[in-house]
């Protein structure tokens, strides 16, 4: 009876260990979806915010490509020193002159197709859009046009919570 009882404890001692892994990969699990979850918010949020922008200057991406400022470590075809130079000129265009803020949309630069002029776009928290066109001169970055024009104002969306979202992906199942 001894050897019995000490089975039963130990499969129930085994279980219990188990359902807490069950539950630890499915919490896991959980947390990965609402990254995915933060990240699509964030991602549709900023692609509003740059087609206001783009529509606003009427401007034609089709010979271009889209990087985010933030996100962007190099541009295809472009050589790193290149991308430094024009990462330089973006700094002292725009924020040395103070015409990024605190809470304006991270810039979306856009690349010419011939990797010698670059477009930058900046969505300002109250709406206004910035485009600064930049070109390629020798071994430097230019910037050889600034233009503003009214946009819409992007709301900001409120997440849910971890807690929310977990509820209401608990409930759907």
């Amino acid at each position: 009876m001894k050897i019995h009882g000490k089975v039963i404890i130990s499969g129930l001692v085994i279980a219990a260990i188990s359902f807490g892994g069950y539950s630890a990969l499915a919490n896991k699990d959980t947390k990965k979806e609402y990254q995915r979850y933060l990240q699509q918010q964030v991602e549709q949020q900023v692609s509003e915010a740059y087609d206001d922008a783009v529509h606003s200057f009427n401007f034609d991406t089709g010979n271009y490509k889209l990087y985010l400022a933030d996100k962007t470590k190099e541009i295809e075809g472009m050589s790193k020193s290149d991308y430094a130079g024009l990462r330089i000129s973006m700094h002292d265009a725009i924020f040395t002159t103070n015409k990024m803020k605190k809470g304006d949309f991270v810039p979306a630069i856009y690349v010419k197709d011939s990797l010698d002029e670059a477009v930058v776009m900046v969505k300002a928290k109250d709406g206004t859009n910035s485009m600064f066109t930049f070109k390629k001169e020798g071994e430097n970055w230019e910037l050889v046009d600034e233009q503003e024009q009214d946009g819409k104002e992007i709301p900001e969306e409120k997440a849910k919570t971890f807690e929310e979202f977990s509820q209401e992906n608990s409930e759907s199942e």
